[in-house]
């Protein structure tokens, strides 16, 4: 396939592309934070709208359609060292908590 065909070097392809699945909303920021940004994107090498829109992508998270489930991040991140701890739940809340 050329390149011309998938349109990569017609930079107004990509923008009509890029446009189509994202929304423009205005945002007022403390001017010193408005420097911060514009530093680090500058070490980033990268505009600051796109840090920016970055930022506000990964506090909200993940798009997740209706039929998946969402899959949560803290999901085993330790190990307790028992293998038993879903058999014995309630005999060890008990033990560690004194209930």
């Amino acid at each position: 396939m050329s390149k011309e065909a998938i349109g990569v070097g017609d930079e107004s392809n990509l923008a009509e592309r890029y446009a189509r699945d994202m929304s423009v909303i205005r945002v007022e920021i403390p001017e010193e934070v408005a420097e911060r940004l514009a530093e680090r994107a500058l070490k980033e090498h990268v505009s600051p709208e796109e840090l920016a829109s970055e930022a506000v992508r990964s506090y909200v998270g993940p798009v997740v359609s209706s039929n998946e489930h969402r899959v949560l991040g803290f999901i085993g991140l330790g190990h307790s060292g028992r293998s038993d701890i879903s058999e014995r739940a309630e005999e060890i809340l008990r033990a560690d908590f004194g209930a």
